[in-house]
Formats: C-alpha cells, sequence, structure tokens
C-alpha cells in the first residue's frame, strides 16, 4: 500500500457519504479513464474535518455504507447509519491515493449533487479544500467472510487479452 494512502487508514479519519450517482458523459469526456464507463456508480466520502475526499467507482457494495473505514486497499468496513459494521474484501481492487487535491474529485461530487438534486455549494468549496484525495475502482464484487463471489467485466477481459498480446509481441 502506498504511502500516500496511510492517512485513510487510520481510525480517526471515518469518512461519511456525501452523495452517490452515475459516472456522467461530462466527467467521461473529460477524463477519458479506462476504468470507468458513463452510467456507472459512483459514491463520494469525506472525513469529517473535510479534508480528504475518497471516490468510490464501478458497481460496488461501498455504495451501499453510510460510513467507511479504510483497512487497506483491499479491505474495508462498511457501516450503516444504525452504527453496525460489515467487513468488505475485494479480491481486485485499485486505490489510487493522492497527497494533494483531486480536481475529479470536484467534478464527481458536483455531478453527484446535480443529479441528486441538492443546492449545496458549501460542500462544493470544501471539497475544493480538501488536501487527500483517493479514487477507489473496483474490478470484480466484493467477497464477504461467507465466500468469494467473482464477476469479471468485460472491459477486464479485454485489458488482459490486450496485455498478453502486448506481452507475445515484445517476445
Amino acid at each position: 500500500m502506498s504511502n500516500h494512502c496511510l492517512p485513510f487508514v487510520e481510525r480517526v479519519n471515518r469518512l461519511n457519504r456525501i452523495c452517490t450517482g452515475i459516472y456522467d458523459m461530462e466527467i467521461s469526456l473529460k477524463f477519458r479513464s479506462a476504468l470507468v464507463t458513463v452510467n456507472e456508480p459512483i459514491t463520494v466520502f469525506m472525513n469529517t474535518k473535510k479534508t480528504m475526499l475518497f471516490a468510490a467507482l464501478k458497481l460496488s457494495t461501498l455504495h451501499l455504507c453510510d460510513n467507511l473505514d479504510m483497512i487497506n486497499t483491499t479491505h474495508f468496513v462498511c457501516l450503516n447509519s444504525k452504527g453496525e459494521s460489515r467487513p468488505l474484501s475485494f479480491i481486485y481492487s485499485q486505490v489510487w491515493c493522492f497527497p494533494h487535491h483531486i480536481y475529479m474529485g470536484d467534478l464527481l461530487l458536483k455531478s453527484c449533487l446535480r443529479q441528486n438534486e441538492i443546492s449545496n455549494s458549501g460542500l462544493i468549496a470544501q471539497a475544493r479544500n480538501t488536501k487527500i484525495g483517493a479514487l477507489q475502482y473496483t474490478i470484480m464484487k466484493h467477497a464477504t467472510s461467507n465466500g468469494i463471489h467473482k464477476c469479471l467485466h468485460k472491459w477486464m477481459i479485454i485489458i488482459i487479452t490486450q496485455t498478453l498480446m502486448m506481452m507475445m509481441m515484445m517476445n
């Protein structure tokens, strides 16, 4: 795990869900990410002090969490509004942590608030002032302690195929 992710695993930095929406065309055109496509779910979390922004992208059980504790890049504790917790583990999860503010986080939050018809310029201003950011991409559905549920996405198969072809061409 990158040192940049360490602030997210400190218990004092519990993340609170701010908004859940979808990855829209505007963001897709600006960032052209190969990891997420238009209309996939997003959830934006921030810590209580509003110094950290964490965005969960793609189909994931993280979208169901009211609050979130990050244990490492593949293990989380999901808390509901009653304070009940549930551990979540991901077989393949990419988390990119940045030791600075991330513009994509601003756009994700702004888009999410707009989709939910929430007018809150204060939250947008707070997001712009965050000091640390993280983007989490779930590549496969979560696995719980009860068993592993695998769900390969079509794009993952394409990426693996392309990688293998490139490796064969290099040899």
